[in-house]
């Protein structure tokens, strides 16, 4: 598994979602949720659901083995630059999947609160650098 990677998705990269089709060709290892109840998800508009580190609950999720060259794509479409400005941060975190299994996969996360976010992602709809839709 040196050249892939696991990661675990909870909004549109899940099966049957808009945005599934990035993860064409990518071996599904299974339905999961995450290890900790340390997270809250919300919704921004009702367009895509956000997963912040600071929370009382469980995430459900999909986890699959993707390539790692991958990540690049799946770092542009989840506003990801690894940098201080990115809309989302990427880490590796435990879930477990639906026969008890516990695997270490990547995920796409906030850390800061509701109104940074909002103020980010209008920034980047007015520079047109993303397309959410």
């Amino acid at each position: 598994m040196e050249d892939t990677t696991y990661l675990f998705v909870y909004g549109t990269l899940l099966s049957n979602h808009r945005a599934h089709g990035y993860l064409d060709g990518c071996k599904f290892i299974g339905n999961a949720t995450t290890k900790d109840s340390r997270y809250n998800m919300e919704s921004y508009n009702g367009h895509f659901p956000m997963v912040f580190t600071e929370g009382t609950y469980k995430i459900k999720g999909e986890i699959y083995e993707i390539p790692k060259y991958l990540l690049s794509d799946l770092d542009y479409y989840e506003g990801y630059n690894g940098t201080q400005s990115s809309l989302y941060k990427r880490d590796y975190f435990e879930y477990l999947l639906e026969n008890g299994d516990k695997v270490e996969a990547l995920m796409y996360y906030q850390t800061e609160n509701k109104d940074n976010i909002k103020s980010k992602i209008n920034i980047l709809e007015e520079n047109r650098t993303y397309k959410w839709r």
